[in-house]
């Protein structure tokens, strides 16, 4: 019998896809997807208007719907057909910030998320140099009114190594920005008299310099002082600007110098030193700056277009995202941009259009690697904590906003139990774990139990629905893709290649098509070294 399930059932309501390795579960998500696109077009009678983002940790859908038209497909390593994967540094919120860089709760993060402020409010001043001076100006400012607290005094060992920091940096200013040298001169004196107080500043036998407490009566004077500097200039920067999560550019190496900037104004500057070397050693990695920097002429319109579809889908229906290259620091931090990054273009959607949602699923195979279940009691989270928390983000509150969840997974007991509960329909293939049996076990009622006990000998393309999306819990056996249309996660074909036995012939020369392996092509394409061969010539000739 003919099995027909509804769309809105199926997708508005999140689908889980269970199954051990080789049970058919990659198949069955690419059938769904092509079979809900060719029935969506058979109805409208032209291309439907239809989102489908699918997350590709192995790099198995890359050719999987390139018959469909449209198909936008990105990786690390673009090809014919393949584009560029950009996931540019600056969609990056203060959380994702905080997971990569391990910034500690009480010091780092604060100043992260400061630093980030500053960046994304200078987005359309940063070849300007008073802004740059401005920028630096209030971050003076900000932190001396942090401290000032109706008379109270502060302590010299915090205090005073920032007022020195002041000093020595306002006399670079000084000489950096000549039309304001006279002005950053008077600021230099204040803070350099204020230091030079009687009693302020002792020099010990060893070298170093001991400083007394700071009356706020002394500190005052300057932040008034800054102050004014600033009136005068353009004003204060970033209070008025935009918060350290929107999405607008700025330069990697520009927020590293500007964080380090920072630091050098703490007391115990060197507690920065880590989350520095953090960010500036992912920028001089090539395999992450080509994901993380961006082009320059890349903007958040662009992204939407292409990652989640113009208007009326006039791209295309699919977009496949392939992780398999992304470097293993980032690729939970990428996946959670692009994750969070669909679920608010689709919030804001929804509140631009007076309620209406624009339907969108997104796919995520190999969900037990990146919805992996955590403990939420850590002070920091890291990058894979972060990532499953956008994924339960999307499940609780993704079918408000018309984005759809399809997770693929073949250890359905390290799911997040969160996303998981959320999951209205379920898709189950062969099963044989006992925790994953007993936890699918769980899902289905009592006197339906029964259903489940062949899980573990179901054949591939067999499999139990259940939930939302059929009334019963049903036996079916999936459609057969053809295999052009599958993606590429059939099982290693060891004895054909062995025995020769079932291999391709060679149409042309009429000959079996061999297993043969290059490991030099291999080699240099692992060592990223596909040029060396080419420039020892190049230097000879210019030798000669």
């Amino acid at each position: 019998a003919e099995v027909r399930i509804d769309p809105d059932r199926l997708f508005g309501r999140h689908l889980a896809v269970l199954g051990n390795t080789g049970s058919g579960k990659s198949c069955s998500v690419a059938g769904l997807i092509r079979w809900s696109l060719e029935a969506a077009e058979k109805k409208r009678g032209a291309k439907p208007n239809a989102r489908f983002i699918v997350l590709d940790p192995n790099g198995e859908y890359a050719k999987t719907f390139q018959d469909l038209g449209d198909v936008r497909v990105y990786a690390v390593e673009p090809s014919e057909g393949i584009e560029q994967l950009q996931v540019p540094l600056w969609f990056w919120n203060s959380a994702e910030w905080s997971a990569f860089t391990q910034a500690s709760e009480k010091a780092q993060r604060p100043l992260l998320r400061r630093a980030l402020r500053e960046m994304r409010s200078g987005r359309d001043d940063s070849d300007d140099g008073v802004f740059a001076l401005r920028r630096r100006i209030s971050s003076m400012l900000i932190s001396l009114k942090a401290q000032v607290r109706n008379g109270e005094t502060y302590e010299g060992w915090k205090f005073g190594p920032k007022l020195a920091a002041y000093t020595t940096d306002l006399e670079a200013y000084g000489r950096i920005y000549s039309q304001y040298t006279a002005q950053i001169n008077q600021l230099w004196q204040a803070f350099h008299q204020t230091l030079l107080l009687p009693g302020q500043m002792n020099t010990r036998q060893d070298g170093s310099v001991r400083y007394s407490d700071f009356p706020a009566t002394l500190i005052e004077p300057l932040s008034n002082q800054l102050a004014a500097f600033l009136d005068e200039i353009g004003g204060l920067v970033y209070q008025d600007g935009p918060n350290e999560d929107a999405p607008l550019s700025f330069d990697g190496a520009q927020f590293a110098d500007h964080l380090e900037t920072l630091a050098s104004q703490e007391t115990n500057s060197q507690y920065f030193d880590f989350l520095i070397m953090r960010i500036r050693t992912m920028l001089s990695d090539a395999r992450i700056k080509k994901i993380v920097t961006g082009m320059d002429d890349m903007s958040l319109v662009d992204w939407l277009e292409n990652h989640i579809g113009e208007n009326q889908a006039s791209n295309g229906s699919v977009t496949v995202i392939d992780l398999s290259l992304v470097p293993a620091e980032v690729v939970h931090i990428i996946t959670a941009v692009i994750a969070r990054m669909t679920l608010e273009s689709l919030q804001r959607y929804r509140k631009l259009n007076h309620g209406k949602t624009l339907p969108t699923v997104l796919v995520m195979e190999e969900a037990h690697t990146f919805i992996k279940r955590y403990h939420d009691d850590a002070e920091n989270q890291n990058s894979a904590a972060i990532c499953c928390q956008v994924f339960e983000k999307i499940a609780r509150e993704g079918r408000k906003f018309g984005l759809g969840l399809v997770l693929s997974s073949q250890r359905p007991s390290e799911l997040s139990p969160t996303v998981l509960s959320q999951c209205n329909s379920y898709l189950l293939h062969r099963i044989s774990n006992d925790r994953d049996q007993e936890l699918v076990h769980k899902l289905v009622p009592d006197n339906l139990s029964g259903l489940l006990r062949d899980l573990p000998s179901l054949p591939s393309r067999h499999a139990i629905l259940l939930g939302w999306a059929s009334e019963l819990p049903v036996l079916v056996q999936m459609n057969a893709l053809p295999e052009n249309h599958r993606p590429k996660s059939d099982d290693p074909d060891f004895w054909a290649v062995w025995s020769g036995e079932g291999l391709d012939h060679d149409l042309i020369a009429g000959e079996l098509e061999e297993r043969t392996v290059d490991w030099k092509a291999v080699a240099d394409d692992w060592q990223q070294n596909s040029g060396e061969d080419v420039q020892p010539n190049l230097d000879e000739e210019v030798a000669k």
